[in-house]
């Protein structure tokens, strides 16, 4: 009966035991397990076939994770290829929304395999039917927005009930509303044609810039027009020369509208010279019969009359005339003359033919001395210098611009 009793004895103490250990939290002592439920040991294909097998894991490579910890960036792309294309989906298939021209900035937004994806330009335009829309909201759900104002075109997104739209009717189909691109439409090229330039901050300045010379050239494109509007004698071009030429020489980032700043230049010139023309015949008419007797007296000292050789030098005299004339309220050629001579100097020489073929020469005759060294370039409108070839005469004459050449050159009015 001993034996029983102690079994007993032994039982419970350990029982009391395992509570005390079970609701001791801090207890660092092994939890005491009844031997009642110590399962059997298992042979070892029993516990493989008992036990579920493992998925293999292997390390990521690399690239998958810089592509998991680096988020996308935007920014400025600038295309490099010619007439790339902008599709509707990241592609080559995909449906061709417009042509892009080499050096264009574009704002980059993400990416889809060998595709960027691209927020839509500046002047893209979007199209909903006007039916869907009151007071600028949308009131049903899922309505296209397409590329042009047809059923045809391509869907580029789709409002909601109640997106708010800002838009204009279609001038050439008032069902249609033209808006401009939701926020999320997103058109795609190829990343082949496409440098990265910089951040987002580069297209900004870049449209910036754009706009700038915009308006610089529509500017200088109205201030043309009003100049060449004015009398001839009024005209001023001075400051369209300056925006024209800023636009060539500052903004070559820009090549198509240096080509438009060049074209415009080129026809205020020929306008103006136009204007010169008419300004110049109408100021011979009018002054026809005053100069006749003026003219008649020349004639004796022309000799031959006036050759070819002397209307070289006409255009030279009008331009030199129309900036004194500008000072001078508008007095007449005859009148800058009369000036002229009167700071005139007298000139003595044996005159000689200047024959030499070079750019922009002082002078149609050459004036030597004693010692024959020249001593002037010389040319006239008003006397035929042929005739004195090889003679010492003395003129009267004012001086002209000698185009650096090695001596000063004189506009001859008269004989001494």
């Amino acid at each position: 009966m001993f034996k029983p009793f102690q079994a007993s004895l032994i039982t419970i103490c350990l029982v009391s035991l395992s509570f005390c250990f079970a609701e001791d939290p801090d207890s660092s002592l092994p939890q005491i397990i009844s031997t009642t439920e110590i399962e059997e040991p298992q042979p070892d294909s029993m516990l493989e076939a008992s036990t579920p097998a493992l998925p293999l894991i292997t390390e990521p490579t690399v690239a998958q994770v810089v592509e998991k910890r680096t988020p996308f960036s935007p920014f400025t792309g600038k295309v490099r290829g010619r007439k790339v294309r902008l599709r509707l989906h990241p592609e080559l298939d995909g449906p061709v929304l417009r042509e892009v021209g080499k050096g264009e900035f574009i704002s980059i937004v993400g990416e889809k395999g060998d595709f960027w994806a691209v927020e839509p330009l500046l002047d893209t335009k979007a199209y909903i039917f006007r039916s869907f829309v009151l007071d600028n909201t949308v009131e049903v759900n899922r309505v296209n927005v397409r590329l042009e104002p047809n059923l045809d075109s391509a869907i580029i997104a789709h409002l909601n009930t109640g997106d708010r739209v800002e838009g204009t009717v279609h001038p050439d189909n008032n069902k249609w509303l033209e808006i401009t691109p939701p926020s999320s439409v997103r058109f795609y090229i190829a990343k082949e044609f496409v440098e990265n330039v910089g951040g987002p901050e580069v297209k900004r300045e870049f449209e910036l810039r754009k706009s700038k010379v915009k308006d610089l050239l529509e500017t200088t494109s109205l201030l043309a027009k009003a100049e060449l509007h004015k009398s001839f004698p009024e005209i001023d071009l001075e400051r369209i020369d300056r925006s024209c030429n800023l636009i060539i020489q500052d903004y070559k980032d820009f090549p198509d509208y240096v080509e438009l700043a060049k074209n415009e230049l080129s026809s205020i010139k020929e306008a103006y010279l136009l204007k010169k023309i008419e300004h110049l015949e109408n100021r011979a008419a009018v002054s026809e019969e005053s100069f006749a007797a003026e003219d008649a007296m020349d004639a004796g000292k022309k000799g031959e009359g006036t050759t070819d050789k002397m209307k070289l030098w006409d255009p030279i005299e009008e331009s030199l005339y129309l900036t004194w004339a500008r000072l001078n309220e508008d007095r007449t050629m005859h009148e800058y003359y009369d000036e002229q001579k009167l700071n005139s100097i007298v000139l003595t020489g044996i005159v000689e033919s200047y024959m030499a073929a070079v750019k922009n020469k002082p002078g149609s005759h050459v004036i030597r001395d004693e010692r024959d060294l020249p001593v002037a370039y010389i040319y006239s409108t008003h006397i035929n210098l042929d005739q004195y070839i090889g003679k010492k005469i003395s003129f009267v004459a004012s001086l002209r611009p000698n185009n650096n050449f090695a001596f000063p050159a004189y506009f001859i009015h008269d004989i001494q």
